[in-house]
């Protein structure tokens, strides 16, 4: 029975933590709508902000193979500075128009 309490235990806490991560999701999507509307001057006070162009890349599905969709890449050494290394796999969590990007091993006990 202590099992199973634990693993209960276990269970909630990461339940509320993905909610936690969830929340901050979320406020994270307002904020990038918000920095829309901040006056290009500010932006100076902000870390590195990097631009990349999104180009277009045809569906490899083979009922659409014209259909163009968005790419982009993304590379330098203010990757590794970041915390990025090369050969390791990364984990995406897409919002609107807000993409996160983190090291798998971040999100998993190793």
């Amino acid at each position: 029975m202590k099992h199973v309490k634990q693993t209960t235990e276990v269970f909630e806490e990461e339940a509320a933590l993905t909610l936690e991560l969830r929340d901050h999701l979320i406020r994270m999507g307002e904020i990038c709508q918000r920095l829309g509307a901040i006056e290009p001057n500010m932006l100076q006070y902000f870390p590195k902000c990097r631009r990349v162009w999104v180009s277009g890349v045809s569906s490899e599905k083979a009922e659409d193979p014209h259909q163009c969709l968005p790419a982009f890449k993304l590379s330098g050494k203010w990757l590794s500075v970041t915390g990025f290394h090369a050969h390791q796999w990364l984990q995406i969590i897409a919002l609107n128009k807000l993409l996160v990007i983190c090291p798998e091993s971040l999100l998993r006990d190793e």
